[in-house]
């Protein structure tokens, strides 16, 4: 049986301008070629510095600026690695609360929950901390997630169960909030009352 050929690195290229943060995996090309191939023409591209390795079997296009090639934006790279690994990538309670105004402290390191397995995405200088999620409450969506991760990370704090209340104000609670047990379940049901 003969074995298909594997992309070019031209279509290898164009194919990653197309997928969320220029993430791609060799599973994305399977079809066409043995994975020992596919993972030996992502290997060259990324020497030639055509793409960046993220992880084994995982590579994302570099931003051209004119300082210079340089990875793509930590969203970008997240929303990319969701599409291949199906896990869902948020800002950690601690982000969370800093942007909602619950804290002044600043997180020294980007840090991100998963409801996947923990690791560290290295690109270069750039070192992203991923940690698994308490009780998966990286898979609440919108606002009430948000919210809820960035209390979780202060503690129940009154003043900022009220200004948390107040931000939750008339939007409607997605499903699985009230399913929360322990601690984080504790925090849910006490800005649900006032929603």
């Amino acid at each position: 049986m003969k074995e298909k050929k594997v992309k070019t690195p031209g279509e290898i290229l164009e194919f990653a301008r197309l997928q969320p943060g220029g993430v791609v995996a060799a599973t994305d090309f399977l079809h066409v070629g043995s994975r020992d191939a596919i993972d030996q023409a992502l290997s060259r591209l990324a020497r030639n510095g055509k793409l960046l390795r993220l992880t084994r079997g995982i590579y994302a296009l570099p931003v051209q600026s004119k300082f210079g090639d340089h990875a793509p934006r930590t969203r970008d790279l997240l929303a990319g690695l969701s599409r291949i690994t199906g896990d869902t990538y948020v800002l950690s309670g601690a982000a969370e609360a800093n942007l909602f105004g619950f804290t002044t402290q600043v997180p020294t390191k980007a840090k991100y929950w998963t409801t996947g397995r923990a690791f560290i995405l290295s690109v270069g200088k750039l070192k992203i901390e991923i940690g698994r999620s308490p009780q998966d409450i990286a898979r609440i969506e919108g606002v009430w997630g948000k919210v809820i991760r960035a209390v979780s990370a202060t503690g129940k704090d009154d003043v900022v169960i009220l200004k948390a209340r107040k931000i939750l104000e008339g939007i409607p609670r997605p499903r699985g909030v009230l399913t929360l047990r322990g601690e984080i379940g504790e925090i849910a049901r006490s800005l649900h009352v006032a929603a």
